[in-house]
């Protein structure tokens, strides 16, 4: 989970195909930076600065947040 702007662009070079990111806070501000990986943003953070959802983004509400996160094998907070 990446919640501050810019973030996405430190973590990408330690992604794998396979990862996952979830953006949160201002991390949503980065939803234009082009990774290799399932991308999801917090949909309330979006909404709450008015933002447009870009292509390969999948809007998540805190249910579906909390879904992902007992999906997958590691959860990491940057």
């Amino acid at each position: 989970m990446l919640n501050q702007r810019g973030q996405l662009a430190h973590c990408a070079a330690w992604l794998a195909a396979e990862d996952s990111v979830l953006l949160c806070g201002d991390a949503v501000y980065d939803m234009g930076t082009a990774v290799s990986v399932r991308l999801f943003a917090l949909q309330e953070d979006v909404q709450a600065r008015g933002l447009t959802v870009t292509s390969g983004v999948t809007l998540l509400d805190y249910p579906q947040m909390v879904q992902l996160c007992t999906e997958v094998k590691q959860v990491q907070t940057w």
